[in-house]
């Protein structure tokens, strides 16, 4: 950090905080959702906000080595705290939440009081949030042995060749009516016997908790003010009583404009429902299966075929125009249609004969390639399908999705006359021509 440059801050508390920082939660913390804390300048933790301590026990993204990698860097570390050091992380199990995020044995006895004499001023908006202190710093700190691999090469070697490793409070922010410290910051080291320190941490600053949770939200706000990032005062509720000119026009204005933005979210709705009900008849070029099925009897309505939808015959329903009876197999598939459709078909045309007492035609409305653009489609009926059908005679017809799709915009744009279409697809025999309506605009 030089001059006037905003420090990169992390906090994890819950509350909303400027965006000038990154701020997480502790449940952020245990789904492992936040950034390293070893890049940043200031990071915050207010413990007031754990819960649990599973969410930070040998947490990979919070955890002892990236604290010291944070504090041996130079950077601060801010705990918010009421002192109390166990956690349970189970049922059963309890650990010592300092063990787990402080390089330095801190020895608090936890005690109240009221009295708290602030000594660093730049602390002392946030001590105003803090009614009660609840524990004092009682002895000396001392530093912690490192676990293997904490520390560099160089380092370790210092500490073997007559090191000293240390630890000591840099600075006390507040003190109890006894002379205790109840707020300080702590840095930790290696010296090298007869000389000055070979390194020196950044400080690990230990805060009073503050009175509750919004209490709390609001002493991190104040520290932000310390490192240059503005905070918004929330007006009081007590200002209401007060109005400036042209205040309630104005906010008689907002009043008007929300109730026309409120009716004209509906109507959006209300279109966005139009356009859902329109646009699901592109189904046709896509689906398979019963959604298909379930489409092409929606289309075959509109055009005003009068159709029996059935659920428990073999068949994908009929449909009838006057006196005439067509049966339905509706396919979606990746590739073209096969004889074995047609040939399904036939079979429905002879079950509806003897069922009914009456021969209907049959009509394969088939989806080919489904997942290709139309354009890009191949043949839909291939050479063996369009023999079966011949040989047939007036008895099979073909039809594409696709051409249903394109009559049906034809009838809704008012291109072609819908009772001369259903003549002519329960007409029709052998592949359906579209281009012969398309005449007939």
């Amino acid at each position: 950090m030089e001059g006037d440059e905003i420090p990169r801050i992390l906090i994890i508390s819950e509350g909303d905080f400027p965006k000038d920082v990154e701020s997480r939660t502790w449940l952020d913390v245990g789904l492992h959702k936040i950034p390293n804390i070893s890049e940043f300048d200031i990071v915050i933790l207010n413990l007031l906000d754990l819960n649990k301590g599973k969410d930070i026990d040998d947490n990979p993204q919070l955890n002892l080595k990236k604290i010291h990698n944070l504090l041996w860097n130079g950077s601060e570390l801010i705990i918010i705290t009421d002192g109390r050091k166990l956690i349970s992380i189970n049922p059963t199990t309890r650990i010592n939440i300092y063990s787990v995020i402080s390089p330095v044995e801190i020895p608090i006895e936890i005690e109240s009081g009221d009295t708290i004499y602030v000594e660093d001023e730049t602390y002392k908006e946030y001590h105003r949030n803090v009614e009660h202190w609840k524990f004092y710093l009682s002895d000396e700190c001392s530093f912690r042995k490192m676990p293997k691999g904490f520390l560099t090469t160089d380092e370790v070697e210092i500490l073997e060749d007559t090191g000293c490793p240390f630890a000591q409070v840099s600075k006390v922010i507040a003190r109890n009516g006894f002379n205790k410290a109840i707020s300080f910051s702590i840095v930790y080291g290696i010296k090298k016997d007869g000389s000055s320190e070979s390194h020196i941490s950044g400080p690990l600053t230990i805060l009073q908790a503050p009175n509750d949770t919004i209490s709390a939200q609001y002493a991190i706000k104040t520290l932000l003010s310390n490192y240059g990032i503005h905070v918004k005062s929330k007006a009081p509720t007590w200002t209401n009583d007060f109005k400036v000119p042209d205040e309630e026009r104005i906010e008689k204005e907002i009043e008007s404009l929300e109730t026309e933005k409120k009716k004209k979210e509906s109507e959006i709705e209300s279109k966005k429902g139009e356009k859902e009900e329109i646009t699901r008849y592109k189904k046709l070029l896509f689906e398979d299966g019963d959604e298909l099925r379930d489409i092409v009897w929606d289309t075959l309505e509109e055009i005003g075929f009068t159709l029996n939808r059935y659920d428990d015959l073999k068949e994908d329903g009929s449909i009838q125009t006057d006196n005439k009876v067509a049966v339905l197999e509706i396919k979606g598939k990746e590739k073209s249609l096969a004889t074995e459709d047609v040939r399904q078909l036939d079979d429905w045309i002879g079950d509806y004969a003897q069922r009914e007492g009456k021969e209907p035609i049959g009509i394969l409305i088939g989806n080919h390639f489904r997942l290709k653009k139309p354009e890009n489609r191949g043949d839909p009926f291939p050479d063996d399908v369009l023999r079966y059908v011949n040989a047939r005679s007036t008895k099979l017809s073909l039809m594409t999705t696709h051409q249903l799709f394109e009559l049906f915009c034809m009838v809704k744009t008012k291109q072609i006359d819908p009772k001369r279409l259903r003549e002519e697809i329960i007409a029709n025999a052998g592949v359906f021509d579209i281009e012969k309506m398309s005449d007939q605009k």
